[in-house]
């Protein structure tokens, strides 16, 4: 699979991954096509949980100018695609802002069912 990194007006999450296969009779790689919209969609949300997940390590709120700093730096994007992101997180439920302070966010962690033995 192929998948863009870094673009130069643009976010990578927007751009679909590409698929190679291994033809054995061509004996080559050859173009297997591009994951599906949903499937992008959710790898886009799946790379911004795990980013919330890392930014929001070992702290509970952090401020809405450091966020948008490490997702700038997280994905190599400017400043108004880091603040696209913040809102897509949080339409999705990954971060919610703090009632008392609103310039800062906080991760909202995915519910796991309780594991018994």
């Amino acid at each position: 699979m192929v998948k863009a990194l870094k673009l130069r007006e643009g976010s990578p999450l927007d751009v679909p991954i590409i698929r190679f296969a291994w033809d054995k009779t061509l004996r080559m790689h050859v173009y297997a096509g591009e994951l599906g919209t949903e499937a992008a969609k959710e790898r886009k949300l799946s790379d911004l949980r795990f980013a919330a997940s890392e930014i929001f390590q070992d702290r509970a709120l952090v401020p809405a100018r450091e966020l948008k700093q490490a997702l700038m730096h997280a994905f190599g994007v400017q400043e108004r695609m880091a603040r696209t992101y913040i809102q897509v997180m949080r339409e999705a439920a990954i971060l919610e802002s703090d009632g008392k302070k609103q310039a800062s966010y906080r991760f909202i962690k995915p519910y796991e069912e309780p594991k018994f033995p």
